[in-house]
Parts: structure tokens; C-alpha cells; sequence
């Protein structure tokens, strides 16, 4: 009996809580507000994380090819130390050394050109840097020198009546200015 009234207790009150509800006029304005903003933070927000889903797909796709050849790399590596694989020199030289495995001779062909690629690389970049320190160490003249100053005197000019239309127009509209 005690759970019983407890259950007519409970259910008075809800029917009361729902009378009460029930009389008052709720607007959904605000929800509805709320879910607009919330979308529109979304769509701004999801091409962001498209691209930057894509450009980490790529970086993993990347990492995991580069990881299947050095794995590859790796297995070759250790067949050719473990089986002692003897090659065969044609003529005696360098250039026509050549395995008793065309696999054997594919991977050093490949790792031939990666090296060669690699070099070419570093050449350019060498290449670069030694423009950019013969132009770091290049010495101005006084001609130089003054049309260099001129043309930042210029440029400071310019800047200078840009802030100062910027300031008159903020003073006009009544706003305190403030420049920093």
C-alpha cells in the first residue's frame, strides 16, 4: 500500500507539473536560433576538416608506400647476406656488374637511380645556395644604397598618409582612435 501511494503521489504531481505547462506559451525562436548558428559553424567548419582529412590520407598513403620499400629494401638486404650471392662481372667491370638474379640486378638498378636522383637533387640545391650567398655577399654601391633608402623613404610616406586617413576618418565618426 505504502508503494501504491507513493505511485498516486507521483502521478498527482506530474499531472500538476503538466496543468501547469501546459497553460504557459513556449517559443522555439531561440532553438531554432540555436540550430541555425550550430549549422552554419558546421558547414564553415567541414570543408576545413575535408581537406585536412584528405591531406593526412595522402601523407599516410605516402608513409605507408615508403614503408613497403624500405621493407622490401630490407628483405633483399637480408636474402643477399644470408645467401652469399655471387655476382658475375662481365669484362671486369663496374658497369656491367651484374647478379646471377635479375631481381637482384632490378634492385640495385633501382637503388642505383633513387641514389642518382637523390645527388641531382642536393646539386640544385647546392647550386641555390651558392647564388643566394654570392648575393648576400654582394656589396652596394652608393647609387644603390641611396635608391634603396629613397624608395623605403617612399613606401614609409605612403604608409604614413594611409594611417593618418584612417585616424581622421575614425575621429570624424565620433570613435576614440587608437593606433598601435
Amino acid at each position: 500500500m505504502a508503494h501504491v501511494e507513493n505511485l498516486r503521489r507521483f502521478i498527482k504531481d506530474q499531472k500538476m507539473i503538466r496543468e501547469e505547462n501546459c497553460c504557459q506559451r513556449f517559443t522555439i525562436e531561440p532553438i531554432v536560433q540555436i540550430e541555425t548558428e550550430m549549422d552554419e559553424n558546421i558547414k564553415a567548419v567541414l570543408p576545413k576538416l575535408e581537406i585536412e582529412i584528405q591531406r593526412c590520407t595522402k601523407t599516410v598513403d605516402s608513409l605507408k608506400k615508403e614503408a613497403r620499400e624500405l621493407l622490401h629494401d630490407a628483405e633483399m638486404s637480408y636474402r643477399l647476406s644470408k645467401s652469399g650471392v655471387a655476382f658475375r662481372s662481365i669484362y671486369n667491370s663496374p658497369e656491367n656488374l651484374h647478379f646471377n638474379s635479375p631481381f637482384v640486378d632490378k634492385y640495385f638498378q633501382t637503388r642505383i637511380e633513387k641514389f642518382e636522383e637523390r645527388v641531382k637533387v642536393y646539386q640544385e640545391q647546392i647550386k641555390d645556395l651558392q647564388t643566394l650567398i654570392q648575393t648576400f655577399n654582394k656589396s652596394y654601391t652608393p647609387e644603390e644604397l641611396f635608391a634603396i633608402i629613397r624608395r623605403q623613404h617612399e613606401i614609409l610616406v605612403g604608409l604614413s598618409s594611409q594611417v593618418y586617413a584612417i585616424q581622421d576618418t575614425v575621429a570624424k565618426s565620433g570613435r576614440p582612435a587608437m593606433i598601435a
